[in-house]
């Protein structure tokens, strides 16, 4: 295209020199011409360009990682011209990848017929993603003109981890001496403990709805829990990695485990109190899960983390949490490091000989480490496959 323009315009030159140099009536009239069908393709250029229909198929707003969400490009010529080859410039994520890139598809449309494109995308990764269409480009007959349509409303599609349920749990960790004892979970041990006025963030299940229309303000039934019953859940979201993709590609799979833990554990009446460090604010985080409303909450904001991971060491985040791992409590460690620093934290904080305890590593490679872990100490120790969250039901 480039060249097209530079052999025009030398072109030119060289007859508008002819044309006063050379006494000839022929140079003014290819001079003539040649405007003149440098002006008749612009003007049909231009036409194309207005006669272009195109419309965008819709996304959705929330899928699951490993989903293919498909765009829908619908290009129909108005004209009865055919367009020369149309340029469509789309943003999308390629698989295993996180950030977008813009991809170019050239494509001839032909007059008084649509054409269709579908151009798929891989949610390979969790988080909010950026794509759609671009823009679409024009060209004329010779090349020389463009003309750009660019498109400002695109998507911003939310990729939430998977959910998987767990079949069973193994009730290997119940003391054997008390049957009564709670097993893995917890209890849900929230009682009434006096009104309030409402304040904002406060779930809507704990107004009191009778006194709010009597007093026309909205009272709130304040509850407290017990948190010796609530089963503790630990993310190992922390580590340092070569790339984004790297860093998904192994706090992906915890997440969706730890969401699946919490998952069965509502599903078993109980609560779990789920932490994590979070570079956000630089230090750990905690969030209660009672209900499908937590839940939700949770997903969300475990979702919308940054690709970064903490920059820490899991262990930091035991030490944080020692008063209450040394609790009577069902404890959950997901990680996607298991290394023996990570083993020999739990053997000081006296873990390696509690039956309540669940260390579930995501792809472990340190088979002589697994092997101490499963015949040394008493934590119910399961192995996940990386990206394969879903064998988690046959371990717990």
């Amino acid at each position: 295209m480039r060249e097209f323009k530079i052999f025009i315009i030398v072109l030119s030159v060289i007859l508008f020199a002819l044309c006063f140099f050379y006494q000839s009536r022929l140079m003014p009239v290819l001079l003539a011409s040649m405007l003149a069908v440098c002006l008749l393709s612009f003007l049909l250029s231009l036409i194309s360009r207005l006669a272009l229909s195109v419309k965008v198929g819709e996304l959705p707003n929330s899928v699951f990682r490993k989903d293919e969400v498909v765009l829908t490009v619908h290009l129909k010529n108005r004209f009865i011209l055919p367009l020369t080859p149309v340029r469509v410039y789309v943003k999308v994520c390629a698989e295993n990848k996180y950030t977008p890139e813009n991809r170019m598809i050239v494509i001839s449309v032909p007059p008084m017929k649509g054409v269709t494109l579908r151009i798929s995308n891989i949610m390979s990764y969790r988080g909010e993603y950026s794509i759609g269409l671009e823009k679409i480009e024009i060209f004329d007959i010779f090349k020389l003109y463009s003309f750009k349509k660019n498109f400002k409303d695109g998507w911003n599609p939310i990729s939430s981890p998977r959910e998987f349920s767990l079949t069973r749990i193994r009730d290997d960790n119940e003391d054997e001496n008390e049957n009564a004892r709670p097993k893995l979970l917890g209890f849900n041990k929230n009682t009434f403990s006096h009104l309030r006025e409402y304040h904002e963030g406060d779930t809507l299940r704990h107004i009191h709805w009778k006194l709010s229309a009597r007093l026309d303000e909205l009272i709130v039934k304040q509850m407290e829990q017990n948190h010796n019953n609530s089963a503790l859940v630990f993310c190992d979201y922390a580590g340092i990695y070569p790339t984004i993709e790297a860093a998904l590609s192994a706090t992906d799979p915890t997440i969706e485990a730890a969401m699946a833990i919490v998952r069965r554990i509502l599903l078993s009446g109980n609560t779990a109190q789920v932490i994590w460090q979070d570079i956000r604010i630089g230090k750990s985080e905690t969030r209660e899960v009672e209900d499908s409303y937590t839940y939700a909450q949770l997903t969300r904001c475990l979702t919308l983390l940054p690709p970064e991971p903490f920059n820490g060491e899991f262990t930091q985040l035991l030490s944080e949490y020692e008063n209450e791992i040394n609790l009577e409590r069902a404890l959950y460690f997901i990680t996607p490091n298991l290394n023996e620093a990570l083993v020999e934290k739990l053997r000081l904080l006296g873990l390696t000989l509690r039956r309540n305890v669940v260390l579930a590593a995501i792809s472990p490679t340190n088979e002589e480490l697994i092997r101490y872990i499963e015949t040394q100490t008493k934590i119910n120790f399961c192995r996940i496959d990386n990206d394969d969250v879903a064998s988690i039901g046959e371990r717990i």
